[in-house]
């Protein structure tokens, strides 16, 4: 996801705390030109942010929209459906409480979704928990924790709330347990099982914890430069897994090094899995803006470069008769959407539109520009309706005037 937003924003695209854990990932993306933030009080306003992985508080969305920064969401969609469950008990009425780990970038985020989300860690927290209404409990979990790990606590939970909603399997991302799954039946027909992650992704601990609860000795690497020789003295098969986040690449080497030390490289298929996930709204509509434009004849896309910028501030509507609104035009909130467009041969033609953020989406006052726009062949009022209620332009194709408008 930050790979694509670099290419279709370009540098420097920000990204709020460690967009996976994996440190390796982390330097790969920040030597491409992402920059990683703790907070977005660190991102410039109007800059593009990527939302990491493990999804954010309400807060932090809040805060994204006061600095009007350009937002790549690039939450799981399995994280985004606990949130989703969150909002959906807590607003029933219902104490909402989440097993996971204190801390961990996920957990922070679901329980910003709404006041009150109780977290339990252990059984210890379940015992202690205290609610309004022992009848109308429901529960939610952390997606990379194992099933093992949650199963008592849920049991101890439905053993104080008889009438607990519990969570789906599915709150267990699937990439989670399909691999402890097949780590552990890994282990059962290995001498040594080696997981590749980085010691501070929580799925990568747990597929290690997976394969040392079977008695077979289970070692989570970073890389092959983390093998040790004493390892192997005894084994005679070696089981390699990786966590979710692991490069394929990472895994390859390890597998790579192992070979060079003489073993013999077996694959095995525990289960294939199907799923896929496509990429945030904000950038799929420029890769449909990207294959439309490689489409066109070289001529046909040089005729029209229209390039947009959203909600810009340094253009802001100055005081004085000529900005103000005329009868029965909504008074203008200083946002200014400004076109340039370039023709060959032309002088470039310039517009600002004054817009006015509306409850029920945008309103627009009188448009100012510095040359009449329609002899261009360009429908300005076609391009104000596809103005999302945020202030960014959707895609917007005008086949007549052959040009394309967007904004992300």
């Amino acid at each position: 996801m930050v790979e694509r937003a670099l290419a279709v924003f370009g540098p420097p695209v920000y990204v709020r705390r460690a967009i996976v854990h994996n440190a390796y990932v982390v330097q790969r993306l920040a030597t491409a030109g992402a920059v990683f933030v703790n907070e977005l009080d660190d991102v410039p306003i109007g800059a593009v942010v990527v939302l990491s992985a493990h999804g954010v508080a309400a807060a932090v969305r809040e805060q994204a929209t006061a600095r009007e920064l350009r937002v790549v969401d690039a939450t799981c969609p399995l994280v985004a459906k606990v949130h989703q469950e969150v909002r959906r008990f807590s607003g029933l009425g219902y104490d909402v409480v989440l097993i996971g780990q204190a801390g961990h970038d996920e957990v922070i985020g679901t329980v910003g979704q709404v006041p009150g989300v109780h977290l339990v860690e252990g059984l210890a927290d379940a015992s202690s928990l205290r609610v309004v209404d022992p009848d109308r409990v429901a529960c939610v979990t952390q997606t990379t924790l194992s099933q093992s790990d949650v199963a008592p606590v849920i049991d101890q939970l439905r053993q104080r709330f008889p009438y607990l909603v519990e969570p789906t399997a599915a709150d267990i991302c699937y990439a989670t347990r399909n691999r402890q799954a097949a780590v552990t039946w890994l282990a059962r027909n290995v001498d040594v099982v080696l997981v590749v992650g980085d010691p501070s992704s929580s799925n990568s601990r747990h597929l290690r914890d997976a394969a040392v609860a079977t008695g077979t000795p289970g070692y989570l690497i970073a890389s092959r430069a983390d093998l040790r020789d004493e390892w192997f003295e005894r084994a005679n098969t070696v089981g390699v897994s990786a966590g979710a986040s692991t490069p394929e690449d990472l895994v390859a080497d390890v597998v790579t090094q192992l070979c060079r030390d003489g073993a013999v490289l077996q694959h095995e298929i525990f289960l294939e899995e199907r799923v896929s996930f496509g990429l945030a709204r904000e950038l799929t509509r420029n890769v449909r803006r990207c294959r439309r434009r490689e489409a066109m004849s070289p001529a046909r896309r040089n005729r029209s470069d229209l390039e947009c910028t959203s909600m810009d501030r340094s253009m802001r509507v100055k005081s004085g008769a000529a900005a103000r609104p005329g009868p029965g035009e909504p008074r203008l909130a200083g946002h200014m959407l400004r076109i340039r467009l370039r023709e060959p041969g032309k002088a470039d033609v310039n517009v600002a539109v004054p817009l006015s953020l509306a409850r029920l989406g945008l309103t627009f006052g009188a448009v100012t520009a510095t040359d009449d726009l329609a002899k261009h062949g360009i429908d300005l009022q076609q391009i104000l309706k596809n103005i999302d209620s945020v202030g960014n332009v959707m895609d917007v194709v005008d086949e007549g005037a052959h040009i394309e408008i967007y904004v992300q």
